[in-house]
């Protein structure tokens, strides 16, 4: 089993975030040995949601997506914003991230085609290119906009670090 990475005020959490609707202990994450990221709600007093596809859950124990937002008391924050927070405090403890879908294995490759008037056949078409996802709002607390400190503790700009009291 990996190691479980805390989420809560905290300054001693694994991920620290300055906010008082969030528990000193809020959640946990972590990564099954499948590759499946999972994400738990510690008995946090204001409770955590995921929001995915626009559809808002209540969050006990599930299996997360870094394309996924989870709300801790009134902090949204995306899971992969999360999953960067762990690589910067803890670089290399989640080494190849989330593989929630299985990997498809390729068919074989047909036999090359005989070549027509002494030139090859031309390339196969590639599927195009899936467009760039849209911005990103920047986060609000009801303080301000949410920043990350230099030590990877997610805080409210203007605030001190829980982790680092800078």
């Amino acid at each position: 089993m990996s190691r479980r990475f805390t989420i809560g005020r905290d300054r001693s959490s694994d991920i620290a975030i300055a906010d008082d609707s969030v528990s000193r202990t809020h959640a946990e994450m972590w990564m099954e040995v499948d590759g499946t990221l999972m994400l738990a709600d510690r008995d946090s007093s204001n409770g955590t949601q995921i929001i995915r596809a626009g559809q808002i859950s209540p969050l006990r124990l599930a299996a997360v997506l870094p394309t996924d937002q989870i709300r801790f008391g009134e902090i949204a924050l995306q899971v992969k914003d999360l999953l960067d927070a762990i690589e910067a405090k803890f670089p290399g403890a989640i080494p190849h991230g989330p593989s929630p879908v299985p990997v498809q294995q390729s068919a074989p490759s047909p036999p090359p085609l005989p070549m027509q008037g002494g030139l090859p056949p031309p390339p196969p078409a590639r599927a195009a290119a899936p467009p760039p996802l849209p911005p990103r709002p920047a986060a609000a607390a009801a303080g301000g906009a949410l920043v990350r400190c230099e030590c990877g503790a997610i805080k409210t700009m203007g605030q001190i670090c829980p982790g680092c009291h800078r």
